[in-house]
């Protein structure tokens, strides 16, 4: 079942896309596919979990696999900021305070699931590192000479960065190529040592 969510006045809310769900399981589904679209306001399985607890389903019943559409990771500096107008603030109000208020949402789901012994695999990853890898106690990391995507680098050697708009069709290509370096070269690592996501996959899919 794939739901698609944005910024048209007519998009799908958190709760219509919970109703679908709760349909698509009264109907016999035991599989649901769900795409939150770009610009889901948080991951969109929790409303759905949030419903199916009112209908009777407990929490430790259910497992989640969560596959996300990559995280923008460019900085903004101050030379560029100091620049804005009231409009130029408006235009990037979503880019600065969306990712803050979906990652607190995501980690709060995680923990109310993990704390009923339910099970969740997140799959994402940052479209391009632009900083230092290695964090130092006290000091801001330095930008990075040539933003790259990690996974294209680890399988091809090569400094790629890839477009971070992921509406704009011309850089669909360049972020399948993402997709598909991740799946191949990354990890997962809510357990030590990091297991590759091709790995991952299946594991989480055989236990449940």
């Amino acid at each position: 079942m794939p739901v698609f969510s944005d910024r048209r006045p007519d998009s799908l809310s958190q709760l219509d896309l919970a109703r679908q769900i709760n349909q698509a399981l009264e109907q016999g589904a035991h599989v649901i596919n769900i795409s939150g679209g770009q610009l889901a306001q948080a991951n969109e399985a929790y409303p759905a979990l949030l419903l199916e607890k009112n209908n009777g389903l407990t929490l430790k019943d259910i497992a989640v696999l969560s596959i996300g559409t990559g995280n923008t990771t460019c900085p903004y500096s101050y030379e560029e900021i100091k620049g804005w107008s009231s409009l130029g603030w408006v235009q990037h109000l979503p880019d600065i305070f969306l990712n803050p208020a979906s990652q607190n949402s995501e980690d709060i789901g995680n923990q109310i699931l993990d704390s009923v012994g339910s099970d969740i695999l997140r799959l994402d990853f940052d479209l391009n590192d632009r900083l230092q890898v290695e964090k130092q106690p006290g000091r801001l990391r330095s930008l990075l000479e040539k933003p790259h995507n990690r996974y294209i680098f680890k399988k091809y050697q090569k400094y790629q960065k890839i477009g971070e708009e992921i509406d704009n069709p011309e850089n669909c290509q360049e972020l399948i190529e993402a997709a598909k370096c991740f799946l191949d070269c990354g990890e997962v690592y809510d357990q030590k040592p990091g297991v590759p996501v091709r790995d991952a996959i299946p594991q989480f899919i055989k236990l449940h």
